[in-house]
């Protein structure tokens, strides 16, 4: 296993590569602390075992930003409806 002696400043955006479910992988668009954004490297979502919890929250705020977006930016209410 990979382990990373630096820390993740944030994930900037992710990458799906494969077509099948078998050969299906996920990579990340890391920004490293102490590293400008021009700098980030592809990392594969298996090599940041380490970083879960940055994981999740970047999953958090994609599915964050989509809501608003499809919304037109606003949550609409089931009574409004």
């Amino acid at each position: 296993m990979k382990q990373f002696d630096r820390e993740i400043e944030k994930i900037l955006d992710h990458r799906t590569m494969g077509h099948s479910r078998k050969n299906r992988r996920t990579d990340f668009l890391v920004q490293w602390k102490g590293i400008s954004e021009t700098e980030a490297s592809w990392e594969r979502y298996v090599t940041l075992w380490q970083f879960e919890k940055e994981v999740q929250a970047y999953w958090q705020s994609k599915s964050t930003m989509a809501l608003t977006s499809a919304g037109e930016g606003g949550f609409v209410s089931p009574l409004d409806t």
